[in-house]
């Protein structure tokens, strides 16, 4: 198995070198690769009414496993290391459904996390290519009998404690009203989908189902109380926010394409059933919406914490800059949406 290979992919991402012998389609040249991830990213953006369609092409999957798989992989690790040690530790336990998982972008990021633990990993996805380059993808790497690939859920024989991941896919229509829910008993379900305001309305209402399924929020929300986000006329959203680097050659060709990957908006969701809640939590962590924004003299930022009562607030916070070290203002200057900051009494602003 090549399991620091997968590692590397992970977290810098992988090559345009590396991938290329495992496509399933040879591109001419450049200019045929450019063409293709750029018919791709306007289906993608601007006209996903046809995204089904876009997957039976072996031209456009290929594009997509170069280009989108290469910038995506690399996001779980960036939003691994905001959740609770405790969390990350029980997740990595875990056998994995990467529901909607094209060639198995998140999965192969979850195995990296637990690849050593010999825990299994099934790909559910519809399009027979993607599933095809799933697996050029699982054979390189050496995981046969760790990743299982099919077209449908119902196919799955599930015995061990099991999660549910969707990697851009929930926002596609794939579940609906969560009817995933009535297949097993998941352990944890986990969500990675586009930061933008129509993926937050689908999963504030796959927020309220869980909550009515004995599922509560673990990140980033501070309690199962209700989001102070989601009021009536409210033009803001919840996501948090990512800055990726890739290797030399796939930055080239954001660059040439115009496409920027390099800063990802997300929303990251993670739920663990009650029961595991009220045994195993820490105390909830405030959670930065919107960005840290720096003022004369100050830096101010909203925080999404739970006050006494049990509701989730969105609090005004500042600090003076006078008030911090050199390397306290560095960091400060480095959190993004969905980081979790807090500071001490004495440094903060009136």
């Amino acid at each position: 198995m090549k399991l620091e290979i997968l590692k590397s992919w992970a977290t810098t991402g992988p090559s345009l070198e590396e991938l290329l012998p495992l496509s399933i389609y040879d591109f001419k040249n450049e200019a045929d690769l450019l063409k293709s991830i750029d018919k791709l990213h306007f289906h993608l953006t601007e006209s996903r009414e046809s995204i089904e369609d876009l997957y039976q092409d072996p031209k456009l999957v290929a594009a997509y496993f170069l280009f989108y798989f290469a910038t995506h992989i690399g996001k779980l690790d960036l939003y691994w290391s905001r959740l609770k040690i405790e969390t990350q530790i029980y997740l990595s336990s875990l056998d994995w459904v990467d529901f909607g998982s094209g060639p198995g972008t998140f999965a192969w990021a979850l195995l990296s996390k637990s690849g050593d633990q010999k825990s299994k990993y099934y790909l559910v996805e519809r399009s027979s290519l993607m599933r095809i380059q799933a697996e050029k993808v699982r054979d390189f790497l050496g995981f046969q009998s760790q990743v299982e690939i099919v077209d449908n859920l119902s196919k799955l024989k599930l015995s061990r404690p099991t999660g549910i991941f969707f990697g851009h896919s929930y926002n596609e229509g794939i579940e609906g009203e969560a009817r995933f829910l009535s297949h097993y008993p998941w352990s944890a379900v986990v969500l990675l989908e586009p930061g933008n305001k129509e993926s937050f309305k689908q999963l504030l209402t796959l927020r309220s189902i869980l909550h009515a399924k004995s599922y509560e929020v673990d990140y980033p929300c501070s309690s199962k109380a209700a989001c102070p986000m989601d009021l009536e006329g409210n033009e803001d959203w919840c996501h948090q926010f990512a800055r990726l680097s890739f290797p030399a050659d796939i930055e080239r060709l954001s660059q040439i394409l115009k496409i920027n990957r390099r800063d990802a908006a997300n929303i990251f969701h993670v739920y663990l059933p009650d029961t595991l809640k009220s045994s195993t939590s820490s105390l909830p962590r405030p959670i930065i919406v919107g960005g840290v924004w720096p003022e004369k003299g100050k830096y101010e930022w909203l925080n999404c914490e739970v006050t006494s009562e049990g509701e989730n607030k969105l609090i005004p916070r500042r600090i003076l800059r006078r008030n911090l070290t050199t390397q306290e203002e560095k960091k400060i200057r480095n959190l993004f949406p969905g980081d979790s900051f807090e500071i001490a009494d004495e440094k903060k602003g009136p």
